[in-house]
């Protein structure tokens, strides 16, 4: 089966009957974080919920998992020109989500199973549950748990575990450990650092 292929698949269908991640969740008796996982290409569903999938959208167990020559397998494509502002994930070429826009909404993070030292450039605040295996970098704030690169905030950067590289935040900086240099334009709360350290105040501890 094609993870990226049905990920696409399940995520065009839902948009294509204008239903929210919610809406689809409950039509199926599923969570909306189980909706949420096949988008993001993250998880499969069970056989069961498989079949109901299909007969929900009207469409073939076939089509839901197996690509054909004249469908889209994830790589990068032109997007509609809807006048809609899309937030588009890409690895590798691949897309593996792709958002419409919404400042009241969150957009989750797709990061495949095992996915290692890549980095990450947010423009605006991040907020990542789980561990980031990478650099991670906003313009806003910043909230998530270790993180293996560097990290650096525009806003505030509260990392539940450690940093080990450097770490920057344009306001307040506080985490576990921070295996490089810190600094930030506030106060800085952590339990040791292995470089300088620059802030209104530092206590670590």
């Amino acid at each position: 089966m094609n993870q990226n292929y049905f990920s696409l698949t399940v995520k065009e269908l839902r948009k294509q009957r204008a239903l929210t991640q919610e809406q689809a969740a409950e039509a199926l008796s599923v969570s909306v974080q189980a909706v949420s996982k096949w988008e993001c290409g993250q998880s499969y569903p069970d056989l069961e919920t498989l079949v109901r999938l299909a007969d929900f959208y009207g469409v073939s167990m076939d089509s839901l998992l197996r690509e054909t020559p004249d469908r889209p397998t994830g790589e990068l494509r032109q997007l509609p020109a809807d006048g809609v502002l899309h937030v588009v994930q890409v690895l590798n070429g691949h897309i593996l989500s792709d958002h419409e826009y919404d400042p009241h909404q969150a957009i989750p993070l797709c990061i495949p199973e095992g996915a290692k030292g890549f980095e990450m450039d947010i423009r605006g605040s991040a907020k990542i549950k789980g561990e980031v295996n990478g650099t991670v970098s906003a313009g806003g704030n910043i909230a998530c748990g270790n993180i293996s690169g560097d990290a650096s905030a525009g806003g505030n950067l509260e990392c539940g575990g450690n940093i080990d590289g450097d770490a920057s935040a344009g306001n307040a900086l506080k985490c576990g450990n921070i295996g490089g240099d810190a600094s930030a334009g506030g106060a800085i709360v952590c339990n040791g650092i292995n470089g300088k350290a620059t802030g209104t105040t530092v206590e670590i501890g």
